[in-house]
């Protein structure tokens, strides 16, 4: 058997599935002190939403959702209702470092039982902190070890990183953790949104990848989505050293979009999608600014194409 830690990729397409509600903060209150980037999504908001409720549908008409409710059994919870938030974050660039929170209701004895199951499966403590261990046996993450924990039925902790994971766990129950006057907390767009992200000190992360122009000019980033009447809109800003670092990228970022919207028209989904959206880019001193509205129908008509039963 194979249990994997989900991949950022995962949570960020959660995206089009959400429409507004109050953004849970549980998750946000306890990042660790070293924390540089945070993505956070508000799982009820997408159960509730009507983009969530017709994926749910079309999920269960799946074979993949026909699996899911034999998990639900075999784990005695339901993620479709038991999961409120999910918030993922990590201390640097480096994607092995990123530690996933789930925050729910979780049969954490039944979970722990279904991980021992896998032969590669031990305990392991770090900074005095218990944790499961095991290795992933396939997938994209085949072969590297995970680390992870369920804290007082509520929480769900996983990562590549046994450190990151007990620095996660410790914050959790109490211990040291970013204060709300970080330069973080303040780019993370927390009111009204339904989905947040944000990251400091990009600079400072470059040293992942030393050769991206990109994050040697940037400063920070903050991302939030947010329901506006029959749209979704999503409002995305990036702070970058100097103002004609901040018109380059501007410039970039209208040729991305020439560019997509030349190849639309090779693609009728993808030209419909993009007929349902508004878009305004523009430069304020050294940020640049991104505000894009999409049409809730025109997210259903591309889910249809994506999920077949």
């Amino acid at each position: 058997m194979s249990i994997s830690f989900p991949h950022t990729r995962l949570i960020a397409s959660l995206a089009v599935l959400i429409t507004a509600r109050p953004l849970f903060a549980s998750n946000l209150d306890h990042l660790p002190p070293d924390t540089k980037w945070v993505m956070h999504v508000n799982l009820d908001a997408i159960k509730n939403s009507g983009i969530g409720k017709h994926a749910q549908e079309k999920i269960g008409q799946t074979p993949g959702g026909k699996q899911l409710d034999l998990l639900v059994d075999m784990l005695n919870f339901d993620p479709r209702k038991d999961l409120h938030e999910a918030t993922i974050y990590g201390p640097d660039a480096q994607d092995t470092h990123a530690v996933l929170v789930v925050n729910g209701k979780v049969d954490g004895e039944r979970l722990s039982t279904f991980v021992e199951m896998n032969e590669t499966f031990k305990k392991v403590t770090h900074d005095h902190v218990e944790m499961l261990s095991w290795v992933n046996e396939d997938g994209d993450r085949k072969g590297m070890q995970t680390f992870g924990r369920v804290l007082n039925n509520q929480y769900v902790v996983l990562g590549s990183h046994g450190p990151s994971v007990a620095a996660a766990l410790k914050a959790l129950e109490g211990g040291e953790v970013l204060g709300k006057e970080s330069e973080l907390l303040r780019e993370l767009k927390r009111d009204a949104a339904v989905m947040a992200a944000a990251s400091a000190e990009l600079a400072n992360m470059a040293q992942v990848d030393p050769n991206n122009p990109l994050l040697k000019q940037a400063k920070s980033f903050q991302m939030s989505i947010r329901e506006k009447g029959d749209d979704m809109a999503m409002e995305l800003g990036i702070h970058m050293q100097t103002p004609e670092a901040a018109q380059q990228l501007l410039h970039i970022g209208q040729g991305g979009l020439a560019l997509l919207h030349l190849q639309a028209a090779e693609v009728p989904e993808l030209q419909k999608v993009l007929g349902n959206l508004n878009h305004q880019m523009r430069v304020d001193l050294n940020q640049v600014k991104l505000e894009v509205t999409i049409a809730n129908q025109a997210l259903k008509d591309l889910m249809d194409l994506a999920i077949t039963p």
